[in-house]
């Protein structure tokens, strides 16, 4: 593995190239930057602000997620606390809730059901088993009590454990790792 300084090095190239050449880049070139937090304030952004399409995916907020999965159920009707137990368990993936909503709907169509139910979600959703590892990572930073109930909910399921606890393990080594790596 290169060191960090290197790399940091190769980037900065990267950018005084693009910037030198005034962001004319071959129209058969697509380039796509990735940030979760990009700053603002840097002259790379700036420079692709006035002269490249920038678009931005925000993970959406609770509230969002329930109004989608509501939007994508229109017709059935599906409580407050059944939605927010079926994105717990299926996660904050646009295509994962659109596909397990889609199942949903086909349910309630060959049952000819009205109403979403908990027990119709454990039935005919599937909740990953890494989506609950970092559901939990992110939940234990934020909300410790929905932390404790999806610990339990995972206890009382029939989810494999060990694969939960591996996969646990594997996303808090990665985050270190990641912490680690950019303070260097």
């Amino acid at each position: 593995m290169r060191p960090v300084k290197d790399v940091q090095e190769q980037v900065d190239r990267f950018i005084d190239d693009v910037i030198a050449r005034e962001g004319k880049i071959p129209e058969e070139t697509l380039l796509v930057f990735i940030s979760a937090k990009p700053d603002k304030r840097l002259k790379f952004y700036k420079f692709l602000e006035r002269n490249a399409t920038l678009k931005e995916f925000n993970q959406l907020k609770p509230k969002e997620l329930k109004e989608f999965v509501i939007s994508q159920l229109s017709g059935i009707f599906i409580p407050n606390d059944v939605v927010e137990y079926f994105t717990l368990k299926v996660g904050t993936d646009l295509y994962r809730i659109w596909f397990e909503c889609e199942k949903l709907k086909i349910w309630c169509e060959a049952k000819k059901l009205s109403t979403i139910s908990v027990e119709m979600i454990d039935k005919v959703s599937f909740g990953l088993v890494e989506t609950n590892a970092f559901t939990f990572l992110d939940l234990s930073l934020t909300d410790t009590v929905k932390a404790m109930a999806l610990l339990d909910k995972i206890q009382s399921d029939e989810d494999n454990r060990n694969a939960f606890a591996g996969s646990l393990y594997w996303s808090l080594k990665f985050s270190l790792f990641l912490v680690d790596f950019s303070q260097q």
